[in-house]
């Protein structure tokens, strides 16, 4: 569109000259994709040889330096070159020029030996046998980047309006070019960071097209599913998801298809799949996808964006942490269990049914929520308690064990074995006492019957031996090593 606005502009060049331009412009046109530094050069000698001129220019403004530099430059046959001369030049060299460009105006010096004698300008441009010149300035907006320009030097050249205009428009179409080579830079940066981006991130990334058709996955697919992404677009759904799976994410095609069909799909719309998939080596595990709409530059719907993760492990994890919600739930509602809490003072914080039923009976007046966890406990034991409780208390998270005596309803007394730990709040400090107790006193009456059994044994006047299977003798009682004058050493085993 830039070079066909040059042929716009220079409708009013004869057309006999009109044609030759066309041409010339064509070519031009044609090899703007290719290195710039190429279609540049190619440009200047095209301008120098249409306006049969000998020296054609770009020069670079930069204001924060204060400096102007040459950057590119085309010299007819015979014409010796100065952009190598013409590199750092202070502004004060051509400050009536850097003037006039700023303002967007173009300077033209049709017969340089006509300049006022002895000034910088004169001087500069006799130096290097320009006899006539036209500048233009490349403006961006309203900043000014610098001018492109043309030199006469074997002979003066009244440079038309034409020709005026066909250097103001490339200046143009340069400033046009440097655009759109500074855009297709981002837009490759861009691309560089979304892909550094998708090639390093653990999670999958994928897209459809309008139709559903895979037509990307990010390099993760291989450490998730196990397959080369290739692999992965041409397989079957059925051969990677459960069943139950796929018919989810087929609800949520329905779903988007009926919304891109009515018109109301929009960004806001995402769903979530989670369901199990199939490894490329046969292994089950569960994942989970975040879905939405993609849309192009030109903001069409062009397919669906997924990012999905592998959360086995979380699965895992929040099974292990059902299964221990169940046991300790259990454990809460057991019935040979007590459970209670306290206050670092002793008042109760909670307490399971078991307790209260075990228990409650002590506290008819005030209520569990008022009472101590003493009046529950022998008086007999309430200094072994406190000794307890202040270990727990000087080393929090540390268990405690405990045996203590408990009055019961019908007046017999109760023996409890307990765990004491003090709890922590936020800060690491003792805020609670956790208390886990059972009833043991079938057991210890068991023990002492155990104990009174043993020493009815060891006392009476009659030999006892135990042997095992093999007829070895495994214990004899006092009696037996007196009747029978062998030691213990020579009669067991």
């Amino acid at each position: 569109l830039i070079w066909d606005s040059i042929i716009y502009k220079m409708e009013e060049i004869s057309k006999s000259n009109i044609k030759k331009l066309e041409e010339r412009i064509k070519e031009i046109k044609e090899s703007l994709n290719i290195d710039s530094k190429k279609i540049i050069l190619e440009s200047l000698e095209e301008i120098g040889r249409f306006t049969e001129t000998d020296r054609v220019y770009i020069f670079e403004y930069d204001f924060e330096q204060e400096l102007l530099s040459n950057t590119y430059e085309w010299c007819n046959e015979g014409i010796l070159p100065h952009k190598d001369d013409l590199q750092l030049v202070p502004f004060e060299i051509a400050r009536e020029w850097i003037d006039q460009h700023t303002k967007g105006l173009s300077v033209h010096i049709p017969d340089v030996s006509a300049l006022p004698e002895n000034t910088v300008l004169k001087n500069g441009l006799e130096a290097q046998g320009i006899q006539s010149c036209l500048t233009v300035p490349i403006m961006q907006g309203n900043k000014c980047l610098g001018f492109v320009g043309l030199d006469a030097v074997k002979k003066k050249h009244f440079f038309t309006s034409q020709e005026q205009n066909l250097l103001s428009v490339f200046a143009e179409t340069l400033v046009n070019m440097q655009q759109r080579q500074l855009y297709h830079k981002q837009i490759k940066e861009s691309e560089r960071k979304y892909r550094e981006i998708t090639e390093n991130v653990a999670d999958l990334i994928w897209t459809t097209d309008i139709n559903f058709n895979l037509t990307y996955c990010s390099p993760s697919i291989k450490t998730i599913f196990g397959f080369e992404p290739e692999e992965y677009i041409s397989g079957s759904l059925h051969d990677q998801f459960s069943e139950e799976t796929v018919e989810r994410y087929r609800e949520i095609i329905r779903e988007f298809k009926s919304k891109l069909k009515d018109g109301t799909l929009s960004s806001q719309d995402i769903w979530q799949l989670e369901g199990q998939a199939i490894k490329k080596n046969g292994q089950v595990f569960w994942f989970n996808s975040i879905i939405k709409p993609s849309w192009n530059a030109e903001y069409i719907i062009t397919g669906i964006l997924g990012i999905t993760r592998d959360i086995t492990n979380e699965k895992r994890a929040l099974v292990e942490l059902q299964e221990s919600e169940k046991r300790l739930q259990r454990i809460v509602n057991s019935p040979t269990h007590y459970l209670l809490r306290t206050d670092l003072s002793g008042m109760h914080t909670y307490w399971n049914k078991t307790f209260e039923k075990e228990f409650g009976w002590l506290y008819k007046n005030k209520g569990l929520e008022k009472g101590d966890s003493l009046t529950s406990i022998c008086n007999y034991h309430h200094k072994r308690t406190q000794e307890v409780v202040m270990a727990c208390i000087t080393n929090p998270g540390t268990v405690h064990q405990i045996e203590l005596d408990k009055p019961a309803k019908d007046g017999s007394i109760k023996t409890t074995l307990w765990e004491f730990v003090c709890l922590t709040d936020s800060n690491g400090k003792p805020s609670e006492m956790g208390c886990m107790g059972i009833d043991i006193t079938v057991k210890r009456l068991a023990e002492e019957q155990v104990r009174k059994l043993s020493r009815a044994v060891e006392q009476i006047p009659l030999s006892v031996v135990i042997t095992n299977l093999d007829g070895n003798i495994e214990y004899a009682n006092p009696y037996t090593f007196h009747t029978t004058g062998y030691t213990q050493e020579e009669l067991l085993g």
